[in-house]
């Protein structure tokens, strides 16, 4: 017979699949209300005919696919109850308290998971939506993606949308094109040559900062300005 805990330390390896399951989990969810929107399908009648059995207890697809997330949630939260209700002097208390420390690094795998796998579809989204790019390659494996808004450039009139990465600012047209792409007019890797500065506020330029770029052989220098202090 084996206790609680020995059995997670047994099987602990396996629960780093919550990190896939997790990072898909939102996309899962809305593509399975996606198709059971559509009463007339046969994937909703497939679903409501299954939803009807005993065995499902009423529940939908969608309950159960959110079922292992919450699960994750409530392991933390048992074994910490556990272990605030056993002696320390009891024989399985080491064990448990493993169990409790070795389920916040878990959770704390499956987010640093999520995170990652988050930023490379939000990356990946972001150059298809990108027109003359070029050879520059926005999704590689170290680049992470920091802000997007809207800035004006050079004159409050000239409106860019900016992708800002942790080593890439990519300015573009303010509107999209046809295609719902929008226009890149300036990639810049922001290395030693690329320098940016705060501006003082003045009437016509207000929240902005310069970008100073020393790449080629006189350095070019952009006026960029939000809309507000938080943008």
């Amino acid at each position: 017979q084996h206790s609680v805990a020995e059995v997670y330390l047994k099987n602990k390896d396996l629960f780093k699949i919550y990190g896939v399951y997790c990072a898909n989990n939102e996309e899962a969810l809305e593509l399975c209300e996606k198709l059971t929107d559509n009463k007339k399908s046969k994937f909703y009648a497939l679903h409501e005919r299954v939803r009807s059995l005993p065995q499902a207890r009423g529940l939908s697809l969608v309950d159960y696919l959110i079922m292992p997330v919450q699960r994750l949630c409530k392991y933390p939260l048992l074994f910490r109850e556990l272990l605030k209700n056993t002696p320390e002097t009891h024989p399985e208390f080491e064990q448990i308290q493993l169990v409790h420390q070795e389920m916040h690094q878990v959770a704390a795998f499956v987010n640093e998971h999520n995170r990652k796998v988050t930023n490379i579809r939000k990356v990946a989204s972001i150059q298809q939506s990108l027109s003359g790019l070029g050879k520059t390659r926005l999704a590689t494996q170290h680049r992470r993606f920091v802000r997007e808004g809207v800035l004006a450039l050079h004159d409050p009139s000239s409106i860019r949308m900016v992708f800002l990465f942790n080593d890439l600012l990519v300015i573009t047209k303010g509107v999209l094109l046809k295609k719902n792409k929008y226009q890149v007019k300036h990639v810049f890797f922001l290395d030693e040559f690329v320098q940016l500065y705060d501006r003082e506020d003045s009437e016509v330029f207000k929240y902005s900062f310069e970008l100073i770029d020393a790449n080629g052989t006189t350095p070019a220098v952009y006026t960029l300005m939000a809309a507000s202090l938080g943008e």
